[in-house]
C-alpha cells in the first residue's frame, strides 16, 4: 500500500529554515553595524598615535640637535634615545642614531660610536633628498673622526649614485680623497666640482682652486700659472681676511714641500695684499717673506725682509712679535757668518726676555716661599717597637716565590725521570729486537771484521745454477763499460717480450760488466717465473750524484716467492736457489729494498754505485 506525502510537514521545515535564516541576518546587520565601526575606531585611533608618536620624536630630535649645538651632551643623548623608543620610522631612528654617534664621538666612546653608525646606514635610504643629504654628510664626517676613510668614502659615493649633481656632496667628497691622501682622484673630484658649481660661488670656487694648488705642491710640482690667476680671480670677490687665509695655507703647504721659490711668490702676494696700517700683519708677512727668502737662497730679499718685520714689530708694539723677529734674524745672521750683528739682535733679544720677566714676577701678587731646615726628634726605640708590632698584624702574610719555584723544579725532575726510564726501556726493546733480527740472518751475510769494503774478488758460492736450472753467468766478455740504454736493448728477445722497459731518453750513464751480469742473471730468473700477460716494469733513475735506481715491479705472482726466497733471511730458503745470485748482489749493491705496494704488486729496488 503507498504512503501518501504529508504536506503539512513540508510546509512547516520550510517555515522553519525561513526563521533561521532571517535570524542569521539580524546577527550579521547587528554586527556589521556595531563591530565594524569599533574596529575603524581603534584603526583610526592607532593610526593617530602613531602620528603623534612620530611628531613627538622628531620634536626630540630637534631639541636633541639644538642642545648638542649649545654643548649639552647629556640632554641631547636622552632626547635622542627617547626619540629612538617613541618611534619606529626608520629615517627618525637613523637620524637619531647618528647624533648619538655624534655624542661618543666627542666623548671619546669610539666602540659606542662605531655601532651606532652601523645601525643608522639600514635607514638612510627611508628619508627625503634633503634630510638623507644632511646625515649622510654627518656620518661620513663622524667616519672620518674615527679613522674609517673608506667606509665615509662608500657612504658619500653611494649618496652620489642617488644625487649625482649635489655640489655638497662632491665637495664632500673630494675632501675625502684629499685626507686620503689619493691626489688624482681628489684632483678629478674638485675638477668636476669647479664644473658642476655655479660662477657666483666664488667662495667655494676660490677653496677647490686652493686645494687644486695644494695638490701640485704635494706631489712636488710648481702649481700652474693658470691656477694662479683663476685663483687670484676668485678671491677678488672675497674679504680680505679670507683671500688671506687661502694664501697662507698655500704658503704653509709649499713651504713644508720644498717649493721655497714657490712659497716665496706666494708669501709677497700675502705682503702685497696686506694693508700697510695693519702693523702686526705687516710684521708677520715680511717674517714670513724672510723666511722663503733664506731656504729659496735669496739673502738680500731674507734681509731686507728681517728688517721690515722688526721695524714693523716696533711700531706695533708688540714685545711677543719683536722677539720672534730679533731670535730668527740673529739666526739668520749667524748662519751666513755675520757674527756682529747676530751679537746684537741676541742681546737685544736677550733684553726683551729679561724685561717681561720682571713684568712676570711682578704681576704675581703671591708670597715666595723657601725650604727650612727643621731638626726631628729622636723617636723613642718603644714607639719604634709598638709600630713595627702594629705593622706586623696589620699587614698579611705574604709567601715568597720559592715554594713555587720549588714545585716547578720538582715537576721538572719528576718528569726528566719519567723520561729517562722510558728511553731507557725503548732502547732495551730495541737491542732485544736487533738480537732477534741478527739470530735470524745466515752467517754468511754477516759483514766479518777481515772482510774489506773495497774488496770487488768476493768468492762466490759453489752453485752455477739458476732456478731454472741454466748455467749462472759470472763474467762478460767485453770489459768496457757500456751504457745503460745500450744494455737493455742488447737483451735477449725473451727478456724484451717479458720485460717493461719504463726508461727516460735523458737517463745517460754507463755501467761496468760486473754490474751487466748481475742485472743479467736477475732479469733471467725473475722472467721465467713470471706470466708473459703479466710483464714485469723496470724503471731506472739517475737523480743522485753518486749512485743510481734499478725498479722492478711485478704482479702478485711466482715472483713473490722469488722475492721471499732470494731475500727472507732464512739459510733454509736463501741458500737452495738463489745463493749464487744473492752473493753477487750482496758484491755490488748498496741497497736492496723489498716492498709492497699492493695485495697485487711488489716491487724490488736496487740502489746501484756508478762504476
Amino acid at each position: 500500500m503507498m504512503r501518501r506525502p504529508s504536506f503539512s510537514n513540508c510546509f512547516r521545515s520550510t517555515a522553519q529554515k525561513r526563521k533561521r535564516m532571517l535570524s542569521a541576518l539580524v546577527v550579521a546587520w547587528v554586527w556589521s553595524g556595531a563591530i565594524l565601526p569599533c574596529a575603524a575606531q581603534e584603526g583610526k585611533a592607532q593610526a593617530t598615535s602613531n602620528e603623534l608618536s612620530t611628531e613627538e620624536a622628531d620634536l626630540m630630535l630637534n631639541r636633541g640637535d639644538s642642545l648638542l649645538e649649545l654643548n649639552k651632551p647629556v640632554a641631547a643623548l636622552s632626547m635622542y634615545r627617547g626619540a629612538v623608543e617613541r618611534t619606529f620610522d626608520p629615517c627618525q631612528q637613523a637620524r637619531a642614531s647618528v647624533g648619538i654617534a655624534q655624542i661618543y664621538t666627542d666623548s671619546n666612546n669610539p666602540d659606542l660610536a662605531l655601532a651606532s653608525l652601523a645601525r643608522a646606514q639600514h635607514g638612510f635610504l627611508a628619508c627625503e633628498a634633503e634630510m638623507r643629504k644632511r646625515i649622510v654628510v654627518q656620518a661620513a664626517d663622524l667616519w672620518l673622526q674615527l679613522h674609517y676613510e673608506d667606509r665615509a668614502i662608500e657612504l658619500v659615493e653611494r649618496e652620489l649614485d642617488l644625487n649625482p649633481g649635489c655640489t655638497q656632496l662632491n665637495s664632500k667628497l673630494a675632501d675625502l680623497w684629499f685626507t686620503g691622501g689619493h691626489w688624482e682622484k681628489a684632483r678629478a673630484q674638485y675638477t668636476e666640482c669647479i664644473r658642476l658649481c655655479p660662477e657666483q660661488a666664488h667662495d667655494l670656487r676660490a677653496d677647490w682652486i686652493s686645494s687644486l694648488i695644494q695638490i701640485e705642491g704635494v706631489q712636488g710640482l710648481t702649481p700652474a700659472d693658470s691656477l694662479h690667476d683663476q685663483f687670484e680671480y676668485e678671491v677678488a670677490f672675497l674679504s680680505l681676511p679670507v683671500a688671506q687665509g687661502f694664501r697662507e695655507q698655500i704658503h704653509l703647504v709649499l713651504s713644508m714641500q720644498g717649493l721655497h721659490m714657490a712659497a716665496l711668490q706666494w708669501a709677497q702676494t700675502i705682503l702685497q695684499e696686506t694693508s700697510p696700517e695693519d702693523a702686526d700683519r705687516m710684521a708677520v708677512a715680511h717674517l714670513r717673506t724672510a723666511n722663503s727668502a733664506q731656504f729659496a737662497h735669496r739673502p738680500i730679499d731674507a734681509l731686507i725682509g728681517y728688517h721690515e718685520a722688526i721695524k714693523s714689530a716696533r711700531e706695533a708694539n708688540d714685545i711677543t712679535l719683536l722677539a720672534e723677529a730679533l731670535r730668527q734674524k740673529g739666526l739668520f745672521e749667524k748662519n751666513r757668518g755675520n757674527h756682529a750683528e747676530a751679537l746684537q739682535a741676541f742681546i737685544e733679544l736677550d733684553e726683551i726676555h729679561s724685561e717681561r720677566l720682571a713684568e712676570q714676577s711682578q704681576s704675581r701678587g703671591r708670597e715666595r716661599r723657601q725650604f727650612e731646615e727643621q731638626v726631628l726628634p729622636v723617636i723613642d726605640p718603644f714607639d719604634i717597637a709598638a709600630f713595627e708590632l702594629e705593622r706586623a698584624q696589620a699587614s698579611p702574610y705574604r709567601s715568597t716565590g720559592w715554594p713555587w719555584i720549588a714545585g716547578i723544579l720538582a715537576i721538572g725532575v719528576i718528569a726528566f725521570a719519567r723520561q729517562q726510564r722510558s728511553l731507557r726501556s725503548a732502547l732495551h726493546k730495541e737491542r732485544r729486537r736487533i738480537i732477534r733480527l741478527r739470530s735470524l740472518v745466515p752467517a754468511d751475510r754477516l759483514p766479518s771484521a777481515s772482510s774489506s769494503p773495497s774488496k770487488t774478488d768476493v768468492e762466490l758460492s759453489t752453485s752455477s745454477l739458476m732456478p731454472n736450472g741454466e748455467f749462472i753467468q759470472t763474467g762478460d766478455g767485453d770489459a768496457r763499460s757500456q751504457s745503460i740504454q745500450a744494455f737493455l736493448n742488447e737483451l735477449d728477445a725473451d727478456l724484451q717480450n717479458r720485460i717493461q722497459f719504463n726508461i727516460k731518453e735523458d737517463v745517460q750513464f754507463s755501467i761496468g760488466p760486473e754490474v751487466r751480469v748481475v742485472l743479467r742473471n736477475l732479469l733471467r730468473g725473475l722472467v721465467d717465473i713470471t706470466a708473459e700477460d703479466r710483464p714485469i716494469a723496470l724503471d731506472v733513475e739517475a737523480t743522485a750524484k753518486s749512485h743510481w735506481i734499478l725498479q722492478l715491479d711485478s704482479q702478485h705472482t711466482g715472483a713473490s716467492k722469488a722475492f721471499e726466497g732470494l731475500f727472507y733471511g732464512k739459510d733454509a730458503l736463501a741458500s737452495s736457489r738463489w745463493n749464487e745470485l744473492h752473493a753477487q748482489l750482496r758484491t755490488l749493491t748498496g741497497k736492496i729494498n723489498i716492498e709492497r705496494l699492493s695485495p697485487l704488486e711488489e716491487r724490488l729496488t736496487l740502489t746501484l754505485p756508478y762504476i
